[in-house]
């Protein structure tokens, strides 16, 4: 394989019976095998003798590999020909240039090795470490780099070392997502901010007729909006779509605060919420928030989502933040839990980019909505089910039947769910006691 090739297609070895064929891979390398169009076998080092019929087969190589992404300098001095050069440049709020690198190593992930083949190049089939530069380098100036720099101003950025690590953040939270399209996952990120340059000059802009001043009503000054103010704005339209275009909700306020909650399923509306956050860290969030005045109900809950990880996150196109969030929060024990979802963004963006950020958010509002939803409606049926027999209102055989189990099926959902599954009444103790104490004398 060449070394700066990631994937390759590969003839089988031929066997010494007529139509024998196999494939060979080494220790550090991953077989691919594709009948029909359709991949059928993924393996790692060793044999595969392969049947007849229309074969194609591929090996991809898991060593590490780098791949440098230089920020567009106007003097480019921060090329050196080396690594991909952005398509445009990365400005300030006040039209500064920011320089820098961006270091990243990645390696072919074994579990999805089979998206890898999106990039193959037609002539060749192969992919190279450039391909993979080539396709994510359009995502990562737009949806990270260029929205989060241009909220700030040059003086701000520089030297601000909390602010350069919550973007550092969005880079690798984005780049996370993205890769992993592609079959790969990232090990190691790295970024180096150089200095901020002025824009290269261009010729002057033709000039325009002078507008008569815009009149403003008396006892109406031009005041900028409170931090609340700004919120409600926002939120207003978002919480407009959602009931009038989707029917997600039935509220019709949007709020003064930084987050706004809406119920996830009827049956848990005072335990799960969809929520959606200006956070604190230059970002915006979009989550599920698990918060019953219950520590041990949230975890519970949490991980039952949890275990069905996999499948959520395939479903979504999105690998999202898993967050028990232990610990405490001013001394005390935090009692929710979330899984979110991250972009850059702040409440003082440009209005088109605000115009951005509320449709990122319905997007995965109604994502989350058609995801979630049904398991939740589920698990809160079990829930239901298994509250429903602590408390002796049905018998295990109508929980069995509620939840279409079979008996040790139900065992084991009531082990979850910390529901002893023999259950006596203090009287009945009370009686088969008397009884076996009767039965020893009788002895």
């Amino acid at each position: 394989m060449r070394e700066d090739a990631i994937l390759r297609e590969l003839e089988p070895d031929v066997g010494f019976l007529p139509g024998q064929r196999s494939l060979k891979v080494m220790p550090s390398q991953i077989g691919i095998v594709i009948r029909d169009g359709e991949v059928v076998d993924v393996f790692e080092s060793g044999r595969r003798d392969l049947q007849m019929g229309n074969v194609r087969t591929y090996v991809a190589s898991t060593a590490p590999f780098d791949l440098k992404f230089n920020l567009k300098d106007p003097f480019g001095a921060s090329h050196r020909g080396e690594g991909t050069v952005l398509d445009q440049f990365v400005l300030t709020m006040d039209r500064e240039v920011v320089t820098g690198r961006i270091d990243l190593t990645l390696r072919v992930a074994r579990e999805n090795v089979e998206y890898l083949l999106q990039l193959r190049r037609q002539e060749s089939g192969v992919v190279m470490w450039r391909d993979v530069s080539d396709a994510i380098k359009g995502e990562l100036l737009a949806k990270v780099l260029a929205p989060n720099i241009r909220g700030y101003t040059a003086k701000e950025l520089l030297g601000n070392r909390e602010l350069l690590d919550g973007i550092e953040e969005s880079v690798k939270i984005e780049l996370v997502s993205t890769i992993q399209r592609y079959g790969l996952h990232l090990t190691n990120l790295t970024v180096m901010w150089g200095p901020t340059r002025p824009l290269p000059p261009v010729d002057p802009p033709m000039p325009v007729p002078a507008q008569p001043p815009t009149r403003t009503r008396v006892g109406t000054p031009n005041t900028p909006l409170s931090l609340p103010e700004k919120y409600r704005a926002f939120w207003q339209p978002l919480v407009d779509i959602l009931r009038e275009e989707y029917g997600f909700t039935r509220a019709t306020k949007g709020g003064r605060k930084n987050w706004k909650s809406f119920s996830a399923v009827p049956s848990l509306s005072a335990s799960v919420w969809y929520r959606v956050v200006f956070a604190r860290s230059g970002q915006v969030m979009v989550n599920i928030y698990i918060g019953r005045d219950d520590r041990e109900w949230n975890e519970q809950l949490f991980d039952k989502l949890r275990e069905r990880k996999g499948d959520i996150e395939a479903k979504l196109g999105k690998s999202l933040c898993w967050d028990r969030m232990d610990g405490s929060d001013g001394g005390k024990p935090r009692m929710a839990c979330r899984i979110a979802v991250y972009r850059p963004g702040t409440i003082d963006n440009d209005p088109e980019m605000m115009e951005e950020i509320r449709e990122w958010m319905i997007e995965r509002l109604l994502a989350f909505n058609r995801v979630f939803g049904p398991i939740l409606e589920e698990l809160a049926e079990e829930a239901l089910v298994m509250e429903l027999l602590r408390l002796d209102r049905i018998s295990e055989a109508e929980a069995a039947e509620s939840l279409d189990l079979d008996r040790w099926e139900l065992i084991d959902v009531m082990g979850r769910y910390r529901v002893p599954s023999i259950r006596v009444t203090p009287e009945e103790l009370r009686d088969d006691l008397a009884q076996s104490i009767q039965d020893a004398k009788r002895r």
